[in-house]
C-alpha cells in the first residue's frame, strides 16, 4: 500500500495532488508475450524507481494466451487464477490475445465475458484492487488483411492505423463494461507513428512484437496509467538513445496525461468518504474527512502538532469501496 504519514509540521495540512512524494503500488499482470517480450514488468518498476516511486510486479504470461478461449486461458490456468486469489494488488493487469479484438465472434463470445470474470475474481480477493485493461498494438501487416484466429477472421483492414482503430474501440467498450481504466499502449503507438516515428522501429521484425522501443513506450504509459503522473523527464532509457526515449516519454505524456477521463482514469479512484483520526489528547485530535475521490494511500498526508508523535498502531484510516455501475457506451453486468 502507498503512503505511510508524515509528521513535523506546527499545521495540520493536506497534501493532496501531485507533489512529487515516492509511492509504493504491487500489480499482477495477466497477459502473453507482449508482457514478457523485452521483460515489461521490469522496464515498468526501472522507470519508477528512477522517478522514486516503487512497483511490486507478480506475472502470469503463458504464450499466446487469451483471457477465456480454453485452452490457453487466464481463467482456467492455475497460475493466473493463483495470483488473483493472493490478493493484496493495487492494480490488476487483464491483456486479451492481441487479435481476439477485431474477431467479432471471439471478441463477443471470449474477450467480454473473460475480462467481466476474471473482473470478478480479483475483487473478490481483493475488493478495493483496480482492474486495468492493456490494450495492445494493431499489427504491421501490409493490406488489405485480415486477422485470422481458429478459423475465425477479422474485418478487411486497410492498414496498421485500421486494426488499431478497431483494437481501441473494443477496450473501451470493455473500459466502460467493466467501470475500469484503460491503458491505451496501443493509441500510443498510433501517435508516435503519426508523430514521426517509424513502425519498424516499434515492432519486432515479425510485425506482432514490439522491439525495445515499442516496450519501453508500452512501460511509459503503464507509468502514468499507475501513478498519475507524467514520465517525461525520467533518467530511465532502457539503453535507448536519449533522444529517441524522450521521444517516447512525450508521446506516453500527451497520451495518458492529458486525456485522462477518455481512458476511464478518473473513475477507478474509491469514493467512499473516510476518516483519520489520532490518539492525541482530545484538544489535539485532528478527525479528518476527506472527498470520497482520494484515495487515502495515494494522496494523503498529515503533519502532526510539534511535541506529538504517532505511535505505532495508533492511527485507525478507513475506507470503504464499492463497484462503480458502467460508464456512459458500456455494457451491463451480468
Amino acid at each position: 500500500m502507498r503512503h505511510s504519514l508524515v509528521r513535523g509540521s506546527p499545521l495540520v495540512m493536506l497534501l493532496l495532488g501531485t507533489l512529487g512524494w515516492a509511492e509504493s503500488i504491487s500489480v499482477a499482470m495477466l497477459g502473453n508475450s507482449h508482457v514478457f517480450y523485452n521483460d515489461l514488468p521490469t522496464l515498468i518498476r526501472n522507470l519508477a524507481a528512477a522517478a522514486g516511486d516503487s512497483v511490486t510486479v507478480a506475472s502470469s504470461t503463458p504464450g499466446g494466451c487469451t483471457l477465456a478461449y480454453p485452452p490457453n486461458a487466464h481463467l482456467v490456468n492455475p497460475a493466473s487464477l493463483g495470483l488473483l486469489e493472493t490478493g493484496g494488488w493495487d492494480y490488476v493487469v487483464i491483456q486479451e490475445h492481441s487479435q481476439f479484438p477485431v474477431i467479432p465472434i471471439l471478441r463477443e463470445a471470449f474477450t467480454f465475458p473473460g475480462a467481466m470474470a476474471l473482473d470478478s475474481i480479483a475483487h473478490a480477493h481483493t475488493p478495493c484492487a483496480t482492474t486495468v485493461l492493456y490494450m495492445t498494438w494493431g499489427h504491421n501487416h501490409e493490406g488489405p488483411f485480415h486477422e485470422t484466429y481458429a478459423g475465425y477472421a477479422s474485418p478487411e483492414f486497410a492498414d496498421f492505423d485500421q486494426m488499431q482503430d478497431s483494437v481501441t474501440a473494443t477496450y473501451l467498450r470493455l473500459g466502460a463494461t467493466l467501470g475500469a481504466p484503460v491503458a491505451p499502449v496501443g493509441v500510443a503507438w498510433q501517435n508516435a507513428h503519426r508523430g514521426g516515428v517509424p513502425l519498424d522501429l516499434l515492432f519486432d521484425p515479425d510485425e506482432y512484437h514490439a522491439a525495445l522501443p515499442g516496450s519501453y513506450l508500452a512501460a511509459c504509459v503503464f507509468y502514468a496509467v499507475f501513478f498519475q503522473k507524467s514520465p517525461l523527464g525520467l533518467a530511465f532509457t532502457a539503453g535507448l538513445d536519449p533522444g529517441l526515449a524522450t521521444i517516447l516519454q512525450a508521446v506516453a505524456d500527451t497520451t495518458v496525461m492529458a486525456h485522462l477521463a477518455q481512458w476511464g482514469i478518473d473513475f477507478h479512484l474509491p469514493f467512499e468518504a473516510f476518516t483519520l483520526t489520532w490518539a492525541l489528547p482530545p484538544e489535539n485530535q485532528v478527525p479528518i474527512a476527506m472527498d470520497a475521490r482520494e484515495r487515502p494511500q495515494v494522496r494523503l498526508g498529515i503533519a502532526l502538532p510539534l511535541g506529538h508523535h504517532v505511535l505505532p498502531g495508533s492511527t485507525s484510516p478507513s475506507s470503504g469501496y464499492r463497484r462503480l455501475p458502467a460508464r456512459e457506451g458500456g455494457e451491463t453486468r451480468p
